[in-house]
């Protein structure tokens, strides 16, 4: 599938439901792409995954069919990018003449995308009220997109007011490896009108009589076949061109339609008389050479395109007066020479053409491709980077707080309150570096800020493993809460309790270099009750929480000792009612600045936790 079809579609999903939608549902699908390079092939299975991850993520309880009629008719829309709505218009005058030249369409199409695997449309039958239309194709499940595109086409080039289209019957072709949908296309068929009515002007002018031998010299590809399908003569080209004659053989031993796919028959060649047909033989071709001045096959196909023209009652010509080639290779991988195609036909102009600019268009083919890359590179990096800024705002900010502020307008940002919450319950903890003024004297400012960040982040890869949420760290602070800004019950004690035996094992245990003894004291305070937690500021906005748990949690830190975890009786109570595993130490009746006497403890212990702090200030 080329890439020009899935840019329509990609262009609807944006336009449609914007970048973000788009962005989701390409991820939903597994599209490592976010642009498509018009001229390069990409799976089949990205419209399948597009239009199934479509009904998924939009919600708007459309089907994956619905979906895949609507980028039909998006396709036709689309056409006008690449100027392909200009062919369209001048196909011919009625819709039924669109629906019988769509082959030939595709096949012009080969020259701009040489490795499109295009469908066959085949009219079955017609009436003044419609058209039974066979649609054929290597592509299952494709029945709702070419609906989209024929109600589409009808609409947007014809202006047929009604057009219904019903799907009939649809089968797969084994032998084929094609899939089969017969539509019945109800509309209002003015052409079918007026070719039997005998409007077409009548041309009684008197011609000179042309002879068998003239009219094959000038067509010398066509063959005639009678109502048996025996090929009755032929033009002087196709003598020697096969290891046996064919005059006098049946046509489906020589021949096979490629395109439209049916099978060779008296009836389907006078029903498909207004039809270009591809056909492509079936024994190999003999080619000349010549060194030698003899021939010997050669493991190629002869390609013809051209009509049926019913002859007489019982024959049938296939007129054809040239090979389909695109260049120079064609002509000659299938040992031919510009000699033998009629000067008439154009062909030979094609070829010579064809070679002549093939490198003209390559290059602008692998510019654009190159354009492409670059600009798909591009939109990566632009994704990888919003990510990241994504991730780091995230860091500092509650994501759904921040998705709360990107939303809102200057003035609602300007509010406070509307990024203010009240929490009934959380659970806050302050880790702080003891006697820091007195570590940082004999250090430089480099080896302070390389063993704070060293510290800091140790804290950081520990509080990954936990349900909380690092508030801020200044200085020789480091702040974290639980419960804020995901609610998750009583669980908040628990999991801060959990971190500050993890800090507390593994800080002490932590060699720092810089550090004489090489190792750093802290002591942490923990405290449990109600915050409000909300963004201040507009530039460089932080997370804060404020409020008296807050102010406890800083008192139990501070009027804790080195190596030990403070903690108020609030949170003592909740760990003995919900979590046994936990085990506290009653340190007494302290007091605490700005509070009074409270009663404390010391978290010394985890079930299962292989460290233990004692209550007399050493660790083990």
């Amino acid at each position: 599938m080329y890439g020009m079809v899935l840019q329509s579609m990609t262009a609807y999903l944006q336009k449609q439901y914007g970048e973000t939608a788009y962005l989701a549902i390409l991820e939903h699908a597994g599209i490592p792409h976010t642009f498509f390079n018009t001229h390069q092939v990409y799976p089949d299975k990205y419209i399948t995954a597009l239009i199934n991850s479509a009904s998924i993520v939009l919600h708007e309880g459309k089907s994956p069919a619905d979906y895949l009629e609507i980028y039909g008719r998006m396709f036709v829309q689309y056409c006008h990018v690449y100027g392909h709505d200009k062919i369209l218009r001048v196909v011919g005058r009625h819709f039924r003449d669109l629906i019988r030249n769509m082959n030939h369409l595709h096949h012009s199409l080969r020259y701009s995308y040489p490795r499109m695997v295009h469908p066959s449309f085949l009219v079955m039958a017609e009436d003044e009220n419609g058209i039974v239309l066979n649609y054929e194709s290597v592509r299952q499940g494709f029945a709702p997109y070419v609906s989209g595109q024929l109600k589409e086409l009808a609409r947007q080039f014809f202006h047929i007011p009604r057009f219904d289209v019903t799907v009939l019957t649809e089968v797969s072709l084994d032998v084929r490896g094609t899939y089969l949908t017969s539509f019945r296309l109800d509309f209002d068929n003015v052409g079918y009108i007026e070719s039997i009515s005998g409007r077409r002007r009548n041309f009684n002018e008197r011609y000179p009589k042309l002879t068998a031998q003239s009219f094959f010299n000038i067509l010398p590809y066509s063959f005639l076949f009678d109502q048996h399908m025996t090929i009755l003569s032929h033009g002087p080209k196709m003598f020697g061109m096969f290891v046996e004659p064919i005059r006098g053989r049946k046509v489906s031993d020589i021949f096979t339609a490629k395109q439209p796919q049916f099978e060779l028959s008296y009836d389907m060649a006078v029903k498909l008389q207004d039809v270009v047909i591809e056909l492509q033989s079936i024994p190999c071709i003999m080619i000349h050479n010549a060194v030698a001045h003899t021939k010997h096959p050669l493991k190629k196909h002869l390609p013809l395109k051209g009509q049926f023209r019913q002859y007489s009652v019982d024959t049938v010509l296939f007129i054809s007066s040239t090979p389909t080639l695109n260049d120079l290779s064609d002509l000659e991988s299938i040992g031919f020479y510009l000699s033998d195609l009629p000067l008439h036909s154009g062909t030979a102009d094609l070829a010579a053409c064809g070679w002549h600019s093939h490198n003209e268009i390559f290059q602008h083919f692998q510019k654009e491709a190159d354009k492409s890359q670059e600009l798909e590179d591009l939109l990566r990096k632009q994704a990888e980077w919003k990510k990241k800024g994504d991730s780091l705002l995230g860091s500092m900010i509650p994501r759904y707080l921040l998705d709360k502020l990107q939303g809102a307008d200057q003035g609602a940002a300007g509010s406070a309150f509307s990024y203010c919450e009240l929490y009934e319950e959380v659970t806050i903890m302050f880790v702080r570096l003891y006697d820091f003024a007195n570590v940082c004297l004999p250090l430089s400012a480099t080896d302070l800020v390389k063993m704070v960040s060293l510290c800091w982040s140790v804290m950081d890869t520990l509080s990954d493993d936990y349900d909380v949420f690092k508030v801020e760290n200044r200085g020789e602070e480091y702040m974290v809460a639980s419960g804020i800004p995901k609610l998750n019950g009583q669980q908040h004690a628990a999991e801060i309790a959990s971190l500050a035996l993890s800090i507390m094992k593994t800080i002490t245990a932590t060699t720092f270099e810089a550090v004489e003894g090489g190792r750093l004291v802290i002591r942490i305070g923990i405290s449990s009750g109600p915050v409000v937690g909300g963004i201040v500021g507009l530039h460089l906005p932080r997370f804060c929480v404020f409020g008296d748990t807050v102010n406890t949690a800083s008192r139990m830190e501070s009027s804790g000792i080195p190596y030990q975890i403070q903690c108020t009786s609030m949170t003592r109570d909740i760990l003995h009612a919900h979590y046994k595993s936990f085990h506290l130490t009653e340190r007494g009746s302290m007091s605490i600045k700005g509070k009074g006497a409270m009663l404390v403890y010391w978290l010394v212990r985890k079930d299962g936790f292989d460290y233990q702090a004692s209550s007399n200030g050493s660790f083990s």
